[in-house]
């Protein structure tokens, strides 16, 4: 009886330091302890970037044409007797190589009656002419100092007359001539030919398309400038002048980059084209099929033209360069700021651009070399030099 009495004195003495602990926990205010958190400033890449002259590259696109391009016809009509192996799709031809002959007997034969023509339409001269030359001294023989009221007298109309036949047969005979030496068709320049549409047995008439050659000895390509890129050609304002034909071209496959060839600037378009307000530039590649890697028509490539010289320039590397052509740099308090690039050109991953503070040469800055989108200006980083290879 006792041991219960005990127990249950010993489990309220237990309850009460239990509820009496509770209630001082809960009616004491604990007072947080608060860590101090210090700003880390951000790391950013960066790259330090020097304004200087800077020769500006001018580069475009454009596809390969041939200079010259000639539809070769027939002069004369008939049947075709021969033709030449080289004249075939593929194949090269020299200039004055005989690619095709139209059967000449008829032709032949108008030669032979022109000349006939000829000598006839002489021997009439001569006679008249004699018979002038008769009427004139019987005419001073009856003792008339004056001129007679007809010119029929003395032979001139008949003399004029028996003179025009002479011209005449003689223009016909040239005529017939040239009609005999077209019978035999030529190559009119060094060419490939792009299409043959005759073969041996074939009639030809006069103005027939018989095949499509195009010069081997020069290639064009039109290539596309803007005014901006017009503006950074070496000569500006200089008009009509042998000069364009001095400024180098250095050409490169599209497709396959390790494949060059060098031409030379001849011309540009004296007019902006209304839909693209671009002008057309062209290039001249002489001898394309005798390089050690030969130039086809067709052929896509990227044209290179060495510009004017440039002051207070920057290269940046693109990465660099947002989507809106601004730039972020660090300034001297390691703060973030943005600015406006002018660009010039780009070339290589480089683009060539002037800022607004920088008016001479000499003037560096870091700029940010993969900026984000979430940068905000005055925004304290620490700037870490990159090591980046551009020009």
């Amino acid at each position: 009886m006792k041991n219960k009495h005990f127990h249950l004195i010993f489990g309220s003495i237990i309850l009460t330091i239990t509820v009496a602990s509770c209630f001082w926990l809960v009616s004491t205010p604990v007072e947080p302890t608060l860590a101090e958190e210090k700003s880390v400033p951000h790391p950013v890449s960066v790259v330090q970037i020097n304004s200087s002259a800077h020769t500006a590259s001018v580069i475009a696109y454009g596809q390969v044409a041939p200079y010259r391009k000639t539809d070769i016809v027939s002069a004369v009509s008939g049947r075709l007797v021969q033709r030449s192996d080289v004249f075939d799709k593929g194949m090269l031809v020299a200039k004055g190589e005989l690619l095709a002959t139209v059967e000449d007997v008829a032709y032949r034969s108008a030669l032979s009656m022109q000349q006939k023509e000829v000598a006839d339409a002489n021997l009439a001269f001569l006679q008249e002419e004699r018979r002038a030359l008769q009427a004139k001294k019987d005419w001073k023989r009856m003792g008339n100092s004056k001129t007679p009221a007809s010119s029929l007298v003395l032979h001139k109309p008949q003399l004029d007359a028996a003179q025009a036949r002479v011209y005449a047969a003689k223009a016909s005979l040239a005529k017939s001539r040239n009609d005999l030496k077209n019978t035999r068709i030529v190559a009119p320049y060094d060419a490939a030919v792009i299409s043959r549409k005759v073969a041996i047995g074939s009639f030809v008439s006069e103005g027939t398309v018989i095949g499509t050659l195009y010069g081997t000895g020069q290639l064009d390509v039109q290539i596309p400038l803007t005014e901006a890129q017009y503006n950074l050609l070496p000569l500006r304002g200089i008009s009509h002048s042998a000069v364009w034909k001095e400024i180098p071209v250095e050409l490169t496959s599209v497709t396959t980059p390790d494949q060059q060839w060098k031409g030379r600037l001849v011309a540009v378009d004296l007019q902006i084209s209304q839909a693209t307000r671009q002008r057309i530039a062209i290039v001249r590649i002489s001898s394309p099929l005798t390089s050690n890697t030969p130039l086809l028509p067709g052929t896509f490539i990227k044209a290179e033209i060495s510009g004017i010289s440039l002051d207070n320039v920057f290269a940046i590397p693109e990465s660099s360069l947002t989507q809106n052509g601004n730039l972020w740099f660090v300034d001297t308090a390691n703060t973030l700021q943005k600015i406006k690039a002018d660009i010039k050109f780009r070339k290589q991953g480089t683009i060539y651009a002037r800022l607004p503070f920088a008016q001479q040469n000499n003037v560096s800055m870091n700029v940010v070399l993969k900026p984000l989108s979430t940068y905000l200006p005055g925004t304290a980083v620490a700037p870490v030099t990159a090591e980046v290879a551009y020009e």
